[in-house]
C-alpha cells in the first residue's frame, strides 16, 4: 500500500507539472497580429504551424526553412485566400501572410547526398506548405551540410542544418541567439499534452489499484480481529 501511495502522489506531481507546462506553452503560441482578424473566415483553416507535424528533431531547421510563412495563415484555396486578403485590407487588420494548401506538390529533390533529406520530406501536412519547403534541403550538422556542398553546388538548393544554420550560394546564416519558433513550441506542447493523458491514465489505474489494496487490507484486518476474539473466546 505504501509503495502504490508513493508512486500515485509521484504521478499526481508529473501530472501537475505537465498541465502547468502545457498551459504556459498555449499561451506562448498565441499569436497576436493581423492574422486575428481572417482566422474563422469561411475557407480558411487556421495558423499554418497548427497544420503541420515535423518530424522530431527536425523543428528548428523546418521552423527556418518555412521562416515568416511558419506564423502565416492557412487557407484551403487560391480563392479563399484572396477573399481573406480583402478582408485584412478592409479591416485595416496589417501586414498577414497565407498559404494556400491546396496548391500543387514541388518534387523533390532527387540525388541527395547521404545525411541530407529534402526539407520536404521530414513534414506532414497540406501540399501548399510543402510546396513552400521547395528547394530546400536538411543536413543534420554544419560539418555535414559543408561535406555535401560539392555535390549541391549549383543546384539551386538551400542547406539547412537541423539547428538551424543556412548555406546557400549567396547568404550564410548561423549563430545563437534565435528565440524557439512556434513549431517548435507547439512540438513540445503537443508532447506534453500526450504524456499528460498517459499520467493521467496511470494516475487513475493507481488509483484504483490503491483502493482495492486498502479495502483488502480492512477486511484482513476486521478477519484478523475476528479470529482474534474467537480464539479469546474458544479459550476462555
Amino acid at each position: 500500500v505504501d509503495g502504490l501511495r508513493d508512486e500515485l502522489h509521484a504521478a499526481e506531481r508529473e501530472r501537475d507539472a505537465l498541465a502547468a507546462r502545457t498551459s504556459a506553452l498555449t499561451l506562448a503560441t498565441d499569436q497576436r497580429d493581423g492574422s486575428e482578424q481572417i482566422l474563422g473566415l469561411d475557407g480558411i483553416r487556421g495558423l499554418v504551424a497548427e497544420h503541420l507535424r515535423v518530424e522530431p528533431g527536425y523543428e528548428a531547421a523546418v521552423a527556418v526553412a518555412l521562416g515568416s510563412l511558419a506564423d502565416a495563415v492557412l487557407a484551403d484555396s487560391w480563392e479563399a485566400g484572396v477573399a481573406a486578403l480583402a478582408h485584412a485590407r478592409g479591416a485595416e487588420a496589417g501586414r498577414v501572410e497565407i498559404v494556400v494548401a491546396d496548391a500543387a506538390p514541388a518534387d523533390e529533390p532527387a540525388g541527395l547526398p547521404a545525411g541530407v533529406r529534402a526539407a520536404s520530406a521530414l513534414v506532414t501536412g497540406p501540399d501548399g506548405v510543402r510546396r513552400a519547403l521547395a528547394g530546400i534541403v536538411v543536413a543534420d550538422s554544419l560539418d555535414g551540410a559543408r561535406s555535401a556542398w560539392p555535390a549541391l553546388r549549383g543546384r539551386g538548393v538551400t542547406v539547412i542544418t537541423r539547428d538551424g544554420e543556412v548555406l546557400a550560394e549567396h547568404v550564410l546564416r548561423g549563430g545563437s541567439g534565435a528565440g524557439r519558433s512556434r513549431i517548435e513550441l507547439l512540438a513540445e506542447r503537443d508532447s506534453a499534452e500526450a504524456r499528460l493523458v498517459e499520467v493521467t491514465t496511470t494516475i487513475e489505474r493507481l488509483a484504483h489499484d490503491l483502493a482495492g489494496r486498502r479495502e483488502a487490507l480492512d477486511a484482513a484486518r476486521i478477519d484478523l480481529a475476528q479470529a482474534s476474539a474467537a480464539l479469546k473466546a474458544f479459550e476462555t
